[in-house]
């Protein structure tokens, strides 16, 4: 698989995993001082790494990923030939009839219907705020 389409599900699934928008991330984000990962997100995501691109990483190999750039270079460094990716992935427990760039652009609607939902509780929570303020005067 080529570089982009590694950088592009791993930007996609981070963003997700992370609850943070994927805009703001990027290859030189580093996972912990920049977005916030903490060793169980690590974990985590290491376990929808493998699945994701079939192949196994170990510990050794986590305590030299700091960054999304790290992660993907060991992804392309250990992928073997997947072939067409966007074709569903059988391997996949929890996603059989899905390819991976469907996976990704699902990931990608999940955290922008988020970003809604938070956009539309915070204007609530102003007009709310709003309406107390007009009542006390």
């Amino acid at each position: 698989m080529e570089r982009a389409n590694i950088l592009n599900l791993v930007l996609a699934t981070v963003a997700n995993h992370l609850n943070r928008p994927e805009h703001g991330i990027s290859e030189s984000s580093e996972l912990f001082d920049d977005l916030g990962a903490d060793s169980l997100d690590i974990v985590e995501l290491t376990l929808i790494f493998e699945e994701m691109f079939q192949v196994e990483i170990s510990d050794d190999d986590l305590e030299n990923c700091t960054s999304v750039g790290d992660i993907v270079n060991l992804i392309e460094e250990k992928e073997p030939d997947m072939g067409d990716t966007t074709q569903p992935n059988p391997q996949s427990p929890q996603r059989p009839n899905e390819s991976n760039e469907d996976y990704a652009e699902r990931l990608r609607q999940e955290q922008a219907d988020r970003d809604q939902a938070e956009q539309a509780e915070e204007a609530e929570g102003l007009e709310d705020d709003g309406e107390g303020e007009e009542q006390e005067d």
